[in-house]
């Protein structure tokens, strides 16, 4: 997983992508209770990670998508503190 996560290009896209599918985060959301909807969805991130990882599957996204989400959150931290 090492050899994309300083690829700022390929993070980028890789976050439009997970922003485009609703049905994967937006737990409020009715697309988000329909499973087909939510299996296509990760088949489309799954997509996205086997450009840069050949044996992408369910668990490495979902562990990509946590790492992604647990920096967010720390450096959200950093900068409220620094307010």
């Amino acid at each position: 997983m090492a050899n994309f996560t300083n690829n700022r290009e390929f993070l980028s896209e890789f976050i439009d992508l997970y922003r485009q599918l609703p049905e994967v985060w937006k737990v409020k959301s009715d697309v988000y209770k329909n499973r087909n909807l939510g299996n296509l969805a990760y088949e489309k991130l799954i997509e996205k990670l086997k450009e840069v990882e050949p044996n992408a599957d369910r668990q490495m996204v979902r562990k990509k998508i946590n790492v992604l989400r647990s920096a967010y959150r720390r450096e959200l931290k950093k900068s409220n503190r620094k307010l």
